[in-house]
């Protein structure tokens, strides 16, 4: 893994529900960009396998709700800077999970954006 200084000090994490990310998409850049925000964490994108979008100086990583309709789903964004290995999503019914690790003071650290429906009741087992 290669990582760049700028996360030797700091990164400044947003969590963001979107309802629909298409939706929202202007208003979440113009957070970012104001904040510094390096990495946002979205929730409910409502994407599908056609869905996207486009924020300069971002790298978009999702992982869509595994029926293709557009309800579910997360998203991270990340700042083009900041160096990172993704890791696998996971895509199931009651759950959907997009994931990636940077290194922060040269230490691994995972960070994900996870979405369970509310409709679906996780036991320990899940």
């Amino acid at each position: 893994m290669h990582y760049n200084s700028i996360t030797n000090k700091s990164l400044l994490i947003l969590l963001f529900n979107a309802n629909g990310l298409k939706n929202h998409y202007l208003e979440l850049q113009n957070v970012l960009y104001k904040k510094r925000i390096d990495i946002a964490l979205i929730t409910e994108t409502h994407f599908t396998k056609y869905s996207t979008i486009h924020i300069p100086g971002y790298k978009l990583l999702k992982t869509n709700h595994p029926d293709g309709i557009a309800h579910g789903g997360v998203a991270i964004l990340i700042k083009s800077s900041v160096l990172f290995e993704p890791l696998s999503n996971f895509c199931l019914d009651h759950l959907q999970s997009c994931a990636i690790i940077v290194k922060l003071n040269n230490i691994p650290i995972t960070i994900a954006a996870i979405y369970s429906p509310p409709k679906h009741k996780l036991t320990i087992n899940h």
